[in-house]
């Protein structure tokens, strides 16, 4: 129904053919990737460098807001010259200039002091909230890396589990088939074995997801 060849033309799929048994994957192999690289993980984490960046912007705006509350001084020089015909420069004399300087600084500064004063409270609050989310981050790649691990081991034993279920029910269809044993055994057998497949096909999957979450951890704070 939804394969196509080109041009529109369904796709018929032979009927012999079947999908890949999922029993057959192989578990992803978590590696020692995490080791001392954490740090380095978080760092360079969108968030954590958007944070970064935004506190950046605070900062400057915090340093122009002090500059706010510094006194305003004007100085001021003329020459005085008469114009010639002549080089400027040649007639210039240091005796001919004024000059005057100008000082001024409001009277109340209440305002300029408290948008500094909550300037410094709003960085000192991204910071904090900044902390927070290095632990949070942290956190959470962590646990996806540890469950990665645990999932992997888990397939490994499941996967030598599966291998003693399958002699156990051959043994005993084997004893069944020379009259040492009944159906009632070979079938608890064999529902034994699909219990135990099922379960590793659960693992296999619960692992491929921890691989997935886990990369997923690393580009983007927010999951879950």
């Amino acid at each position: 129904t939804f394969l196509w060849e080109e041009g529109y033309i369904p796709l018929e799929i032979d009927t012999i053919i079947k999908p890949e048994s999922f029993l057959d994957s192989k578990p992803s192999h978590p590696k020692n990737i995490l080791t001392g690289n954490i740090d380095s993980l978080i760092e360079n984490h969108p968030k954590i460098l958007y944070y970064n960046n935004d506190i950046s912007i605070n900062k400057i705006e915090y340093r122009l807001k002090k500059e706010n509350l510094k006194p305003n001084i004007q100085i001021k020089y003329n020459a005085i010259n008469q114009h010639t015909a002549t080089d400027f420069i040649e007639a210039y004399t240091y005796e001919n200039y004024n000059w005057g300087i100008k000082a001024s600084y409001p009277i109340f500064t209440r305002k300029q002091r408290g948008d500094l004063k909550l300037a410094e409270i709003e960085i000192n609050e991204k910071e904090n909230n900044l902390l927070l989310l290095k632990a949070e981050v942290k956190y959470k790649i962590k646990t996806t890396y540890n469950n990665w691990w645990t999932t992997f081991n888990q397939v490994d034993i499941f996967s030598e589990t599966l291998q003693n279920y399958i002699r156990l029910y051959e043994s005993e269809f084997t004893l069944f088939q020379n009259g040492a044993s009944t159906l009632f055994l070979v079938n608890f057998r064999e529902q034994e074995l699909i219990k135990i497949q099922i379960k590793l096909v659960e693992l296999l999957y619960e692992n491929y997801l921890s691989k997935t979450t886990y990369n997923y951890q690393i580009i983007n704070y927010e999951t879950f």
